[in-house]
């Protein structure tokens, strides 16, 4: 057999499959988009005859186009204010709150950004803990999280500035 012959033979076994052509063709790559007052989400394929073109899949009708084709500006003008919108700060904390922000971190590190557990003390731990927890209860929630623990320590800083006033008022007045 040479380097032109096929090693594929229909009589030799009926289960082997043929050798895949380079002629078959690829399954092109839908892209998808939902914005703004599409009723269902855009889908659309590079258009093979023309470069910087779309084509909309099959089935797909939207409004703001007059055909099925469009090309990259008529794409940005119709996100770019959609995605305005989206980044300004009330928007966006509505929308998405702080998942954007883990799923970006996610995608970039392949961890978890750091969440809102509690961290581990070193100074009060045990008065820190239970005052965090009663918090937490109060709050209606049944853990605890690094919020509560925040306040709680900053209660207790505040408390430990007003013993130390009161140590100092009480030495100054004794001498």
């Amino acid at each position: 057999m040479n380097a032109n012959e096929s090693s594929f033979s229909a009589d030799s076994d009926e289960t082997a499959t043929p050798p895949a052509s380079q002629d078959e063709k690829k399954t092109p790559n839908i892209n998808i988009i939902k914005v703004r007052d599409d009723h269902v989400p855009l889908q659309f394929i590079a258009d093979e005859n023309q470069t910087a073109k779309f084509k909309l899949t099959e089935g797909i009708e939207v409004s703001w186009l007059s055909s099925d084709s469009f090309g990259s500006k008529d794409l940005r003008n119709h996100i770019e204010p959609w995605l305005t919108s989206l980044f300004q700060s009330e928007h966006l904390s509505l929308l998405a709150g702080s998942s954007l922000t883990h799923a970006i971190h996610y995608l970039a590190t392949g961890k978890g950004a750091a969440g809102m557990n509690t961290l581990p003390l070193s100074n009060h731990r045990t008065e820190i803990n239970q005052a965090t927890k009663k918090a937490a209860i109060a709050a209606g929630r049944k853990e605890c999280n690094l919020e509560d623990q925040l306040r709680v320590a900053n209660e207790l800083l505040r408390g430990f500035e007003i013993l130390q006033k009161k140590l100092r008022l009480k030495l100054f007045v004794q001498n």
